[in-house]
């Protein structure tokens, strides 16, 4: 979706319209529990009842909605919008470049006076969010009233709390690096090879397409950086940023023995690179972890971080999110209508920065919920399900539609004993949504490497286009599979690398203007040099990596020399040279 700047009314309705969706929950909620009466629509129903409940000491995290920014005139806006590149990476504006993107309203931070009035209540701050223009606090029943009755504050709601079952895993034996396997070639993709052939990622790896230059940013419970799997992101200088929003520090790995299983998982299934036993779609990409997950009895994300960790991300410059989660029972199946769960609005801002947003459809299938979860009901967030070797949904995988009647979820990926790495330079299987995700994620990744000016939107349309049902989508399996390749538009490969057919121009003969075509395997340094038949060089094109593109490339040749003068008509030899190939070509000028 390429945005276009709003002016001042506009972004000030669309932040209304957000807190309006906030509000609408607890119309048709009964507070009567909740003995000290205040303004009706700026509580939470489910909030107020759950006050009624607890001690009026005890703490409970909610987030606060403000009614605006500070900023109440067109001037003051256009100033504010004007410092706000500081504030963000080069990386992050490059990105907004790229897509079309500029920034608006949601990108300018919140009043800090609005938080530092609720901190004089004796209230704990959480975090802030500038999408939601709102922050997390901890407040007891008596200090929720007061905030209530602040004339800045439009609505306050429970942060809730995701759930998310551990996935089923099966360790392999003695997978060490000690066995040698990175001696192996480069792509070997021994048990991960169904998995990325199933999405028809393998031809884009013959293409040495691999996501780089692509960013993408992965919420978990915690990594396992030291894996072996992850020894060249790591010592290529690709794990670019990494944060605790449990603990507050930079951290990803600490915790229980437990909290580094699931995010070394998904971010294995997405990036790993062990020739012989795992080799992920996006293995050249870079990336930044966000610990947003606390393990306890069960994997649980709080809100309000993973909230926080998208909008690091989009500050830092990502292009592509990965994430899994759930729910809890402050959710209802007619919450998930896009518009009402936090988690789902700010991954539909995110996505209208810019960033591609992959999120797991849920394992719920099974249960007496069964649909998608939050966020992936959100209308721009790309949903994934999970299927098995042979293509068939697995059981557990949540099914559509939304509650508004849009389908869910939107595509499918392995997601049934999916190979990953596991802490200790351990490899096994896992299964659920969180695993087809991660593929879905690294496959886009790659199609952004082919064309980094994709929207998401673009991008997602083109997935729709090739997936294996595209003629038919469902609420079962959505646009179907993905087939990488095919959604990237890359013509296939020539046998044994031959080039040479690629390189010719048309027409030929020509009279005034004569197009040369040739193909990259990969982004690379051109040059282009045209001889007469005595062997002088007579024209010269060169080229940057960064101005070509995968696959076919163009360039016109007016049939002059250097100097600009018309060349005699006859016979000119062509000749190209590229990182990985060179070729020659006979061009006719006639007059």
């Amino acid at each position: 979706m390429r945005g276009n700047q709003a002016n001042t009314c506009g972004s000030l309705l669309l932040s209304l319209g957000i807190l309006l969706c906030f509000a609408s929950i607890g119309e048709g909620g009964n507070s009567n529990d909740f003995e000290t009466p205040v303004r009706s629509l700026v509580i939470d129903s489910r909030l107020a009842q759950r006050l009624g409940d607890v001690s009026p000491q005890e703490d409970l995290n909610i987030w606060v909605f403000f009614t605006d920014k500070g900023i109440f005139s067109e001037e003051a806006y256009k100033v504010a919008l004007e410092d706000l590149p500081h504030f963000f990476s080069k990386r992050a504006s490059e990105r907004r470049q790229l897509r079309g993107v500029e920034f608006d309203f949601h990108d300018l931070p919140i009043e800090q006076e609005y938080v530092r009035s609720i901190e004089k209540l004796g209230c704990q701050l959480r975090t802030v969010s500038r999408y939601l223009n709102s922050g997390s606090f901890e407040a007891n029943r008596n200090q929720i009233e007061a905030i209530s009755k602040l004339p800045f504050v439009a609505f306050i709601s429970p942060v809730r709390i995701f759930k998310k079952p551990l996935p089923e895993v099966e360790t392999f034996p003695g997978f060490k690096k000690t066995d040698g396997v990175f001696e192996q070639e480069q792509f070997n993709y021994g048990n991960s090879f169904e998995q990325l052939s199933q999405i028809n990622v393998i031809e884009l790896h013959e293409y040495e397409i691999s996501g780089d230059g692509v960013f993408v940013g992965m919420m978990d419970s915690g990594f396992d950086t030291e894996h072996e799997t992850f020894d060249r992101i790591v010592s290529e200088g690709r794990l670019v940023a990494t944060h605790d929003y449990i603990d507050g520090d930079e951290d990803v790995t600490d915790g229980p023995p437990s909290q580094k299983d699931h995010g070394t998982c998904t971010w294995s299934a997405l990036a790993g690179y062990s020739p012989g036993f795992l080799i992920g779609p996006a293995y050249g990409a870079e990336f930044a972890l966000a610990k947003t997950e606390i393990i306890a009895e069960e994997i649980q994300a709080e809100e309000d971080y993973w909230v926080s960790a998208l909008e690091w991300f989009d500050s830092l410059g990502v292009d592509v999110v990965s994430s899994s989660l759930g729910y809890n029972d402050w959710y209802n199946y007619s919450d998930m209508d896009g518009n009402t769960a936090v988690t789902t609005i700010a991954a539909d801002l995110a996505v209208a920065r810019g960033i591609v947003v992959v999120n797991a459809a849920g394992n719920e299938g099974l249960t007496s919920w069964r649909y998608i979860i939050a966020p992936a009901d959100g209308d721009s967030v790309i949903a994934v399900g999970a299927v098995d070797v042979n293509g068939n949904r697995a059981r557990l995988s949540s099914i559509g539609p939304t509650s508004d009647n849009r389908t869910k979820p939107d595509f499918m990926a392995r997601g049934v004993a999916t190979v990953c790495a596991q802490p200790g330079d351990l490899y096994g299987t896992a299964s659920g949504t969180s695993l087809s995700a991660p593929l879905v994620a690294g496959a886009v990744a790659l199609l952004l490497e082919v064309d980094l000016t994709l929207t998401p939107i673009e991008l997602r349309a083109n997935l729709r286009e090739t997936a294996d049902r595209h003629d038919n989508p469902d609420n079962s399996y959505g646009w179907g599979i993905i087939d990488a390749f095919a959604a990237s538009g890359l013509p296939s490969l020539p046998e044994e690398e031959d080039f040479t057919s690629f390189f010719y121009n048309y027409p030929n003969p020509f009279e005034g203007v004569t197009t040369i075509n040739f193909f990259l395997k990969r982004r690379s340094p051109i040059t282009i040099q045209i001889f007469d038949l005595t062997g002088e060089m007579i024209q010269e094109f060169k080229f940057d990596p960064v101005s070509t593109v995968i696959g076919n490339n163009l360039q016109i040749w007016e049939g002059n020399n250097q100097n600009r003068l018309k060349v005699a008509p006859g016979v000119y030899l062509g000749h190209i040279i590229t990182d990985h190939y060179s070729a020659f070509t006979k061009l006719v000028v006639m007059r």
